[in-house]
């Protein structure tokens, strides 16, 4: 049994290996219309030599005129089987490339079943990374709870006051800034 293999591997969020999604596709009908199609190839071949040589036996016998009817009826009947037999593996050689094209599209369609799983791990890995994301600043929330939790009370005035002053820093708030001025009706 002849198979197309295509894999792919299913990865978490911190790169490590989960698991496989593989397809096989049995390509054994396949190749067996091929081999069945070369055949008939061959034998088409074969058939047009043994045309032309019948053909070249014809004129021969028409130009030299030692044919008699007889056998010009005989190389006819040939002609009408050949012709025939032509005809008949013309009909098998379009069946095989319908059911070819036909094995054709079903991978495509597979193919892009598979492209479809893809995107959609891509989409998962991607909300696994934002949930980490997210759980590692409540972890970082939490932290800083329980060690705000484990200062004396004094520390935690005290780092409460340090954070406001770096606040207040930051956002340029000064005594001078704080000071009330009185404006006239014009500003």
């Amino acid at each position: 049994m002849l198979t197309n293999i295509s894999h792919m591997p299913i990865i978490d969020g911190h790169d490590e290996p989960q698991g496989a999604v593989m397809i096989i596709d049995d390509i054994s009908k396949i190749a067996e219309m091929q081999t069945e199609l070369k055949r008939k190839e061959e034998e088409l071949e074969q058939l047009d030599d043994r045309f032309q040589e019948t053909y070249t036996q014809l004129k021969l016998a028409d130009q030299e005129k030692k044919a008699n009817t007889g056998d010009l009826t005989r190389i006819r009947m040939e002609m009408g089987e050949k012709t025939k037999e032509i005809t008949d593996i013309n009909s098998l050689l379009q069946e095989r490339q319908r059911e070819l094209q036909s094995l054709n599209e079903s991978i495509q369609t597979k193919t892009g079943e598979l492209s479809t799983i893809a995107t959609h791990l891509e989409e998962n890995k991607t909300t696994l990374t934002m949930v980490e994301t997210g759980l590692q600043k409540k972890q970082k929330e939490l932290e800083l709870i329980e060690q705000t939790d484990k200062m004396p009370s004094s520390d935690i005035v005290k780092h409460k006051l340090t954070l406001s002053d770096e606040i207040d820093k930051c956002l340029d708030i000064t005594e001078e800034n704080l000071k009330t001025k009185k404006f006239d009706d014009d500003q």
